[in-house]
């Protein structure tokens, strides 16, 4: 399971988030895949939220993960109740 959200403070939280932005991680995984939108959820400072979107935008996908990720980005849009703005846009 993804540890990314566990930091004490949107700065730890932010970094983790940069770290994953270069990692490969599994969508298919579905602690990963529940894990993933609640912390975008948490997200409340700017910051964290940047860096957020900049996971949105450079996901790295293993290519016998593509429709995994492609339905996962498909239904961010649908949380734009809960999700900042900024985050669903990129997705």
């Amino acid at each position: 399971m993804l540890r990314f959200n566990s930091g004490r403070n949107a700065g730890e939280r932010s970094d983790a988030i940069s770290v994953l932005s270069l990692s490969t991680i599994s969508i298919t995984e579905e602690a990963n895949r529940f894990a993933l939108p609640e912390a975008m959820v948490r997200a409340q400072e700017d910051d964290e939220i940047s860096c957020w979107v900049y996971f949105m935008l450079i996901i790295r996908m293993r290519r016998s993960q593509l429709n995994a990720w492609k339905y996962f980005l498909e239904t961010v849009p649908s949380r734009k109740k809960r999700l900042p703005l900024a985050i669903v846009s990129a997705a």
